[in-house]
């Protein structure tokens, strides 16, 4: 029966319109100061989203001024796109809940033992960045995980640290302008899920105890370019000073969106992803509350191709689907147990949540328990090589997902967070590389265009096996190399699509690899 409701809803889709703010426009690809310079007529104001991007918003007296000018800053090169109002992942509760028993199905207590978040065994302060609605700040199991900006003195008016954010102490309010947040229910349950404080006799239990929250307020879309520009701005100060500045911001979460949406419209939006990829952020987002299949109907931000981003739909107590998620073979890589959840709600309260809203915490909460992992090669690479051990993540997550049956045709990955598997699967990877007995001295080229060339030695006569992995985990390509050694082995790349993937020499078991960019 799902075909027939992915026709109903993807009518229904097609009926629904996302509110536009009509006399709204983002401009990115000209630069700022050629946008300043051009005369547009009814221009009542700009406001600059992000200066390394060159991304500003203007806005116009009328929608007649407003499409006059995407007509004459598109002639000039400018790409423009429409501001809209975004949804957010909001469903009526499930029943309510005294206890988090989706915890305890994920067997998140057994990562515990291991990592409860906060400080990792190199010392760097786990921090996750929330897009939301709104949240409660001063909410009894919320306040003491909240991020404080080190740079920032709070309550004295002044930007201390020169950013373009006065007073920025734990976040932003990007609609308002202004570091105070608004209370909301969504946002609220949303960081509950993530970083409830644990252990302390308080309420319920984060995902992550101690991690470090940064909150961003947004509405439009406008708001979500400007707040990961905000994310990626702090990631990279910490990356820059080693440590000494800005924040380690591991993970983003987004309980939003525009259903029936394509990335192709919203480029600009889109783009962030991989930006933030770039620094060492992964982003957990949360599929539609439809039941339709977003390759066939569109999601945003889900459809967006970036290895950077894990898609989640909403399952049950039977790790399948439930009525009301989305699903996507192409987009959606797994499920996570939205259904059920138990969280923080604003005015110290506490009660039922679900929806595909709450599933993607607990993606973003098992990719910040991650980084707690003490494999000393995984945090060398965290500080000299941030978006390799993102992607490190990233495929631990994805390829030690619980299979389901029902899942397999639905999801890339066919199956449902399993988070103390993936702790498991960091375990392997680190004892990846450059093993005993085993030498890699040459890939490349790398970053590569058509062809690259693989160079191995070994210690033994082999059979050893060639394989070529994307993200996702799919095996691309594989061949068998067997003495004499060293060996050189070509790997074909020249039909495969633009990103990152993996090249791994196997004796029965995974014993050496190293990450391809293909441009």
């Amino acid at each position: 029966m799902k075909w027939f409701y992915s026709i109903v809803f993807g009518l229904i889709g097609c009926l629904h319109a996302q509110t536009e703010l009509k006399n709204e426009l983002i401009v990115h690809g000209i630069g700022t100061e050629v946008t300043a310079r051009l005369v547009l007529d009814g221009l009542l104001e700009k406001q600059t989203l992000s200066k390394t991007q060159d991304i500003t918003l203007l806005r116009f007296a009328t929608s007649a001024d407003r499409y006059q000018a995407e007509r004459q800053l598109n002639s000039v090169g400018a790409t423009c796109q429409s501001n809209v109002e975004v949804d957010f992942r909001r469903e009526p509760n499930d029943d309510l809940y005294q206890q988090q028993p989706n915890l305890e199905r994920l067997d998140i207590p057994r990562l515990w033992d291991q990592f409860q978040g906060g400080q990792t065994a190199s010392g760097r302060e786990v921090v996750i960045a929330i897009l939301d609605s709104g949240f409660d700040t001063q909410h009894e199991d919320l306040v003491d995980n909240l991020w404080q900006n080190p740079a920032e003195i709070p309550n004295d008016g002044i930007d201390n640290d020169d950013n373009g954010f006065v007073d920025d102490f734990s976040g932003w309010n990007f609609p308002a302008e202004t570091p105070q947040q608004t209370s909301d229910t969504h946002g609220t349950s949303v960081t509950g899920i993530l970083g409830a404080r644990g252990d302390n006799q308080i309420g319920v239990s984060g995902i992550n105890w101690r991690s470090k929250l940064m909150l961003l307020q947004i509405s439009t879309v406008a708001d979500i370019i400007a707040a990961y520009d905000y994310v990626i701005t702090q990631r990279s100060l910490y990356n820059d000073s080693n440590g000494e500045a800005g924040a380690f911001i591991v993970a983003t979460n987004a309980s939003f969106g525009l259903e029936g949406q394509s990335c192709n419209a919203y480029p600009t939006w889109g783009m962030q992803y991989d930006r933030m990829g770039e620094v060492g952020i992964l982003t957990a987002a949360s599929t539609a509350n439809r039941e339709w299949d977003v390759d066939e109907f569109g999601d945003m931000p889900t459809t967006c191709p970036s290895d950077f981003m894990i898609g989640v739909a909403n399952s049950d107590e039977q790790g399948e689907l439930t009525q009301s998620s989305a699903w996507g073979a192409e987009s959606v890589d797994l499920a996570a147990p939205g259904r059920g959840s138990f969280s923080t709600r604003p005015n110290n309260n506490y009660g039922g949540f679900g929806s595909t809203s709450a599933a993607a915490p607990y993606v973003t909460g098992t990719i910040a328990l991650l980084y707690g992992h003490p494999c000393e090669r995984f945090q060398r690479m965290v500080g000299e090589d941030p978006a390799s051990a993102a992607l490190m993540v990233r495929e631990a997550i994805i390829n030690s997902v619980q299979p389901v049956p029902e899942l397999r045709n639905l999801l890339a990955s066919g199956g449902e967070l399993a988070p103390w598997r993936a702790w498991q699967r960091m375990d392997i990877l680190c004892g990846q590389g450059q093993a005993d007995g085993i030498e890699i001295f040459d890939l490349g080229p790398n970053p590569v265009m058509a062809n690259t060339f693989f160079s191995f030695d070994t210690s033994g006569p082999g059979p050893y096996f060639i394989r070529l992995f994307d993200t996702v985990g799919r095996m691309l390509y594989e061949t068998r190399v067997i003495s004499p050694l060293p060996a050189r082995v070509e790997l074909p790349m020249s039909s495969l699509p633009v990103g990152v993937y993996r090249v791994g020499v196997y004796d029965g078991e995974e014993i050496s690899w190293r990450s391809l960019l293909k441009m």
